[in-house]
């Protein structure tokens, strides 16, 4: 499975998830954008699970018309 840690999402958690492919938006250079936006991208990508510590993000993301 394909997952993705939105800034903030504790690098460590990343160990409890071995056998899965982990990236960080840093490691992605997608940072700099903009939580519809980096939504849009990583579901272009594959990704299948978006880790956010961000209580704004779903509210401010239009999240049930998409599959991640």
């Amino acid at each position: 499975m394909k997952i993705l840690f939105d800034q903030g999402t504790p690098a460590p958690l990343r160990r409890a998830l071995a056998g899965h492919e982990v990236d960080t938006v840093y490691e992605k250079g997608w940072d700099q954008l903009k939580n519809g936006d980096l939504l849009a991208i990583a579901m272009l990508n594959g990704y299948e699970v978006l880790v956010s510590t961000e209580r704004v993000f779903v509210t401010n993301t239009t999240c049930a018309a998409r599959n991640v």
